[in-house]
């Protein structure tokens, strides 16, 4: 009987809110980036500060941009009121579904307003620059399981110096590399006369620059 109910007072919303006396840190930032807060995905209900859908991103891409991507989403949502009401609180313009990492690549799911998509875009296609557990400018991308490393994390992933000599060739990032669309120019008869590659994306990202390519 005590232990059911105890389990309920655990559960509790009030326990949720308290947390912040042991947890202080997640609080403030919450605060100023509420939109961060996690909530049970089944009934909706405020999880507490124990930790934040901030901490689901990977640690290198929070020293590269973490920030940047806050302060720019806490913009959109400013963007968004004006366009849609200025009552229009985070839970309706920003619901995160899922975050994490795929393919090497930030992953970034939720329903969540125009102005706020365009963030996120942008910032899922910029993680491949840098390394994901660091936050250097990615060099690498290691094969099979994908990760875009610096030199030196990319290093402590192989035992032996001659693995990585090796692997250095193999998996140093190149022009090739770089996201792109390809173009194609047929004729009036449809036949394919000309086609060409575009490396540019309509978020102005410079891979080149990124990676180190332009040296």
């Amino acid at each position: 009987m005590m232990s059911e109910l105890f389990r309920k007072f655990k559960d509790s919303q009030f326990v949720a809110h308290i947390s912040f006396l042991w947890h202080w840190k997640n609080f403030f930032f919450l605060l100023k980036y509420p939109f961060y807060r996690v909530y049970n995905r089944w009934n909706g209900k405020f999880c507490g500060y124990a930790y934040t859908e901030y901490d689901f991103i990977e640690s290198g891409w929070q020293i590269a941009f973490g920030k940047q991507l806050s302060e720019d989403i806490k913009r959109a949502g400013k963007e968004s009121r004006k366009r849609i009401g200025k009552h229009l609180s985070w839970r309706k313009m920003l619901y995160w579904e899922q975050i994490k990492e795929k393919w090497g690549e930030l992953c970034l799911y939720a329903s969540c307003t125009n102005e706020i998509r365009k963030v996120l875009d942008r910032y899922e296609l910029m993680s491949i620059g840098y390394c994901q557990f660091c936050g250097k400018p990615a060099r690498y991308r290691t094969r099979g399981w994908v990760s875009y490393l610096c030199e030196s994390c990319f290093e402590k992933d192989f035992a032996y110096p001659e693995d990585v000599a090796e692997a250095k060739i193999a998996c140093r990032l190149t022009v090739k590399d770089i996201p792109h669309g390809v173009t194609y120019t047929r004729n009036k008869q449809g036949k394919l006369i000309e086609h060409k590659i575009n490396y540019k994306n309509k978020y102005g990202l410079d891979y080149k620059e990124m990676w180190g390519l332009t040296k």
